[in-house]
């Protein structure tokens, strides 16, 4: 199964999640807002991730589905695809 679309989703979730970890972990002084801020836009990136599987797959998956998805198992999945 190709997942071009869900890797290059990943990615982007990938350093959305860094620059959360970032100002969350960071010693520097970070507001409410700046840190809920950061944290929508990482919950946007995991819809994202799994609007991404729905394109590659949605001769097979409802879009419903695909929401429901596991990041971990979308992570396997493309790194089984990157391993063929």
């Amino acid at each position: 199964m190709k997942l071009p679309n869900t890797k290059a989703a990943l990615e982007i979730h990938d350093k959305a999640l860094a620059q959360f970890e970032e100002i969350a972990h960071g010693e520097g002084r970070v507001t409410g807002k700046v840190l809920g801020d950061k944290l929508t836009a990482l919950i946007e990136t995991e819809d994202d991730v799994r609007r991404a599987f729905h394109k590659d797959t949605a001769h097979v998956n409802p879009l419903d589905k695909c929401m429901l998805v596991d990041l971990g198992w979308l992570r396997r999945m493309v790194a089984k695809e990157d391993q063929a």
